[in-house]
Order: C-alpha cells, then structure tokens, then sequence
C-alpha cells in the first residue's frame, strides 16, 4: 500500500490555559485551533495518511504536547522539534526528546546558521544531533544559501532539510 506523508504539518490550540506563542492573536488566519482531526478531514480525502509535524512555538513544552498527541494519534508519525542550539539547557532537551522514537530532530532558522559553524558551543550541539543520528530543518530566505553550504560541510553526517524551499518574493510583489 502507498504511504503519502505531509512533512510539514503545524498543531495548535489557543485555547490552551498558556495559550501560544504562534500564530500571532492579530492573525485573522491562522490563529485558531488546529488539531489533528481538523487535519485529517483536509488530507485523508487526498490520500494522506501521516504527517510530520514541525514545532513553530519555542515554548519547550511545546514539544512535549505535540508527542502527547502523537501517543493517541498513529497519524503523527514524526516530530520535528523546537531546541535552541547554543543554549545551556539544549543537550539535556535533547536527551529527554530522543527517548521518543518520533522525535525526528529539530527546526532552526537560518539565522543561526552563521553560529553553528563559528560558536563552539552551538557547533557542538549540532555534532551532538548528527550523532543521535537525528535532523535539522532549516527555515529562511534564499541569502541564508552561502551560509547552508558552509554549515552543510562542517556538519557532513547531519540530514539537513530546506524548509519552504527558500524563495524570496519578486520585487514587485506587494504585501498583503
């Protein structure tokens, strides 16, 4: 049977007591609940039949709340975190999260990409992904490029994933 899994995928509840860090209130679009089973009507008519769920809040706690959902919903197959390399607390988030099989790595933005090579502590959390054997993915506009392929060679064992596929708006493209 063919297996069709969305990589990218974000869940959300505002709802919550804390509330959440992403989407922003004054986004009229996104700021609502997303739950897998709003997903689900969306996707499985398509032929979707999982996803990848790609943490946008840097709320840690987030993590875990996304792999609670995922421990009642098989069709969460993989989370892709939100750590902070570079941060003190980052290997100990790191041990903890791995011991889940659907911890899949975690997402950065570009802008980090420049540290990762040259801060000793963030490159060192970056080997300490590769060898876990996990993922980064990376966020950002077609100028982080330079700065992908110097992090690209120094972290060589590290799966490396182009998020969004970076692609500047044309010049002539006005806001909404």
């Amino acid at each position: 049977p063919t297996r069709i899994i969305d990589t990218h995928t974000h869940f959300y509840d505002p709802r919550r007591p804390q509330g959440v860090p992403w989407p922003p209130k004054n986004d009229p679009l996104l700021y609502r609940t997303v739950l897998p089973e709003d997903y689900k009507k969306i996707a499985r008519p398509h032929g979707v039949t999982g996803t990848v769920v790609i943490e946008a809040s840097a709320w840690f706690e987030d993590n875990q709340w996304v792999l609670d959902l995922a421990a009642k919903d098989p069709f969460l197959v993989g989370l892709m975190g939100h750590l902070e390399p570079g941060k003190p607390e980052f290997r100990k988030h790191l041990e903890g999260l791995r011991k889940n099989r659907l911890f899949l790595g975690i997402r950065v933005n570009g802008r980090i990409l420049a540290d990762a090579v040259n801060v000793k502590a963030c490159a060192a959390d970056f080997d300490a992904l590769a060898e876990a054997g996990l993922a980064v993915d990376v966020i950002g506009p077609s100028s982080m490029f330079p700065d992908l392929a110097r992090f690209a060679a120094r972290f060589e064992k590290l799966r490396i994933i182009i998020d969004h596929l970076p692609l500047d708006p044309p010049s002539d493209m006005r806001p909404l």
